[in-house]
């Protein structure tokens, strides 16, 4: 077992319960659709956030199984932003959704928080592509660093704006940009620069 499959789990345990714990607020959502109060962002926040968590585990399986050394820093590193995506899903499903649950106003309880946690989280990101092209595992040059920037830049000024915005329709629209962008990203890297690293 490499250095990479031995760290690997750890992480890969945090994106696990992320995941888990969206599937889980899902299901309790379904069973008590005819009380709870719904809440369309919410939903739609969800889906980006699962989408780019989905997205963070593929890609670093690819990634960091190329780096030749791993120091303590590094492994924080990954842990910091694995936990803060399920810090982020654990905020939109928490554990007590049940009958009469108020989806809007969970959300705006706690909206601060998220999208504080998701602009930092897009800091971090940038930071975590910075890390991988200075030890020459990034791929990013040309058209895919424009789109790169592009992602980032609709991630780091959509968290802002929905840090300041009240309206659900802003909310809405901000976070179906960030679906739509983060999934052109997902799905034309995951499925051209996702073998290539693999095989590297």
């Amino acid at each position: 077992m490499t250095t990479f499959e031995y760290l690997a789990v750890l992480f890969s345990v945090v994106v696990g319960l992320a995941v888990t714990q969206t599937l889980r607020g899902l299901l309790r959502i379904i069973r008590h659709r005819r009380s709870i109060k719904l809440y369309w962002p919410a939903f739609i926040w969800t889906a980006g956030v699962l989408q780019w968590t989905i997205f963070f585990w593929w890609f670093s399986a690819f990634g960091l199984a190329q780096l030749d050394e791993w120091h303590l820093t590094t492994l924080l590193f990954v842990l910091t932003y694995s936990s803060a995506l399920y810090f982020l899903l654990g905020l939109l499903h928490p554990d007590d959704v049940g009958e009469g649950f108020d989806m809007q106003a969970h959300f705006n309880e706690h909206k601060t928080w998220f999208f504080a946690v998701f602009l930092c989280l897009g800091l971090l990101d940038v930071g975590d592509t910075l890390f991988k092209q200075a030890n020459e595992i990034s791929t990013l040059a040309g058209r895919s660093l424009v789109e790169y920037m592009i992602f980032s830049g609709v991630w780091i000024v959509g968290a802002a704006i929905s840090l300041r915005a009240r309206k659900p329709g802003v909310l809405t629209a901000v976070g179906l940009t960030f679906l739509a962008v983060g999934g052109y990203i997902c799905f034309r890297w995951g499925g051209v620069l996702g073998p290539t690293l693999g095989n590297g």
